[in-house]
Order: structure tokens, then C-alpha cells, then sequence
């Protein structure tokens, strides 16, 4: 089994992993944890914390964070230099999340569970529009004197 750590800046990891278990239930493996300026010190420490914690039941644990870049990423990756059962991915979005929520109890390895979230991940983000319509002039049935 492999368990994931959503963080990022603000609500992102809480709302990600809220929107994840709204949509396919409660998910054991996955744990949350938010960077927030007022407790940017302690910070380091919980982000340690949670990690050991999902090492500890897990065969590997996978750090997905907001954006390559910012606090929890950089935080996440001196985190886990000196583990070789850890990685980090940034761009984490609900998509990747739920195309891979089988995969988590499987014989996945850690390197086959990262190519899965970062293909499914990418998968995610597309575009699609619809056709645009004629614009309708609107008559107001009251400069006619018709009344409404």
C-alpha cells in the first residue's frame, strides 16, 4: 500500500482531500496537511510528523503539494532527501487523486504509483467548450406597448 500526503498553501490540501471523499468516500490513505502563514514554524515538524506517520503503515508514501515552488513543496523536499521510499509531486489536482484511488492498495511500486498520479494528473486538465449560440436581440415587450 502506498499513502499519500496532500499539502499546500491555505485550505488546498483540506479542500482537495474533502472533495476526494465526497466523491468516492473516505479514503484511510490519504492524509491532509495545510501551510499556513501564522504556523510556518511548526510547520517542518508536523510535515516530518506526517510523513513518518504514513511511512509506518504504508510501503512507501507519496508527497503531493500545490505547485513546484512554494513552502510545502520546498519543505516537502528537504523532508524526504533522506528517504528512498518517499517522492514528491507537485500540480496535485482531483483527477489524479481519483484515476488512482485503486492503486493505492495494490503492488504498485512507489516509482509505478508516480508514473499513474503524474499520467492521470495530466489526463485531467483539458479543455472542452460548447458551440456559441447566435446572440438573441431581447425585446422588451413594454416599449411596444404591449404591456408585460
Amino acid at each position: 500500500m502506498i499513502g499519500l500526503l496532500l499539502t499546500g498553501h491555505d485550505q488546498f490540501a483540506g479542500g482537495l482531500l474533502s472533495a476526494i471523499n465526497m466523491v468516492a468516500g473516505s479514503q484511510p490513505h490519504i492524509k491532509a496537511l495545510s501551510f499556513e502563514d501564522r504556523h510556518a514554524a511548526t510547520y517542518p515538524a508536523k510535515l516530518h510528523a506526517a510523513i513518518g506517520s504514513l511511512r509506518a503503515e504504508s510501503n512507501g508514501v507519496i508527497v503531493l503539494t500545490d505547485f513546484m515552488g512554494g513552502t510545502p513543496w520546498n519543505q516537502a523536499m528537504i523532508a524526504t532527501q533522506d528517504y528512498s521510499d518517499v517522492a514528491v509531486i507537485a500540480g496535485a489536482n482531483v483527477p489524479m487523486l481519483l484515476d488512482t484511488l485503486d492503486y493505492l492498495e495494490s503492488d504498485y511500486t512507489l516509482d509505478d504509483m508516480v508514473e499513474e498520479l503524474i499520467a492521470a494528473g495530466k489526463d485531467g486538465v483539458m479543455y472542452r467548450h460548447l458551440p456559441r449560440l447566435r446572440a438573441v436581440e431581447y425585446e422588451d415587450p413594454s416599449e411596444k406597448g404591449e404591456g408585460i
